[in-house]
């Protein structure tokens, strides 16, 4: 995984609850979502069976939701009272 030194060591603060920490294999790492499946770093792609039921209906990076999501991001100020960069 060269050059995700971020996901390496950023993985021990992560709290994974469905898993048994001491004994778990590492999170694949994923670098896309699109509708229902997953595309991992090595270029194979998932089928996410497990999904929550938002992501089941709507699938990962939905257009429509994303805008929103944006939209909503952009217009609330940040912590020091600026406006997020446009």
């Amino acid at each position: 995984m060269q050059g995700n030194h971020w996901y390496e060591s950023g993985l021990e603060h992560v709290w994974l609850p469905y898993v048994q920490m001491k004994t778990m294999r590492p999170p694949l790492p994923v670098v896309h979502t699109h509708g229902c499946r997953i595309v991992l770093a090595d270029g194979r792609e998932l089928i996410d069976g497990i999904a929550s039921w938002w992501t089941a209906c709507h699938g990962y990076n939905h257009p429509h939701i994303r805008q929103a999501v944006e939209r909503a991001i952009m217009s609330q100020r940040t912590a020091d009272n600026t406006w997020p960069i446009r």
